[in-house]
């Protein structure tokens, strides 16, 4: 006994849909890490740096997810050199 053959293409769409609603899945719980999604307010991080004394200007603040529980802070400043 034979089958269709219209039953293989639609096994591979069945297949096709199950990987691709997994694949969104994983997306989805996953795209706030993979865009960088702010952590931390750059604003308070601004201010922060800049309230150290010789630091005159901060920009670029970026904060990255590294455990649950802790994450890095990078940006960038500029430093007065007067005493």
């Amino acid at each position: 006994m034979r089958l269709p053959p219209i039953l293989d293409p639609l096994a591979a769409c069945v297949v096709i849909f199950f990987i691709g609603k997994l694949a969104y899945e994983i997306l989805k719980e996953t795209a706030v890490t993979l865009s960088d999604h702010a952590l931390v307010d750059a604003e308070k991080i601004k201010k922060i740096v800049e309230s150290v004394p010789g630091a005159d200007f901060c920009h670029d603040v970026r904060a990255e997810d590294i455990k649950i529980t802790s994450f890095l802070i990078s940006t960038f400043f500029r430093a007065n050199n007067d005493p």
